[in-house]
């Protein structure tokens, strides 16, 4: 790994044609309350073709390609080293964040060049900090609240 790149990164997954959604502090930021982070967080479906597309997409940029095909073949969640950062992929949960949950509550937004972003909605965003429970997701949630009202 060399740098941290988000735009790189989101606009690989963009490419990729496979779902996602940014969650972590890249979200927190878009949503809002911009903070140092030195990775981009997505969550995926359980779905290998999926994973695959993500995969493909990155592979000229992958720090260890097999740790990757590794994550395609048997799915969970996997942190990836890449040229352009890292890249740390959730798999999809259950209820609230189910894919069919996720996608339901994804803002679709286009960046500044017209790479279109799957953001994570604020529901599926504290729903995940809530269950991460680290102090930084307290204080996210606490500053998301302050501008968005009780979440």
């Amino acid at each position: 790994m060399t740098g941290f790149d988000p735009r790189a990164l989101v606009v690989a997954l963009a490419a990729s044609g496979a779902r996602y959604a940014i969650i972590g502090g890249v979200a927190v930021g878009l949503h809002g309350n911009p903070r140092v982070t030195f990775d981009l967080d997505v969550i995926v479906p359980g779905d290998d073709d999926d994973r695959r597309l993500i995969v493909d997409a990155l592979a000229e940029h992958l720090d260890d390609p097999q740790r990757a095909q590794r994550w395609v073949d048997g799915g969970g969640n996997v942190r990836l080293d890449t040229d352009l950062g890292v890249l740390d992929l959730l798999e999809e949960g259950e209820g609230e964040l189910s894919w069919d949950s996720v996608d339901a509550d994804i803002e679709r937004r286009s960046a500044e060049d017209g790479t279109p972003i799957a953001l994570c909605g604020l529901r599926t965003l504290v729903a995940l900090k809530r269950l991460a429970d680290r102090p930084l997701d307290r204080a996210d949630i606490a500053a998301l609240e302050e501008i968005h009202g009780e979440l």
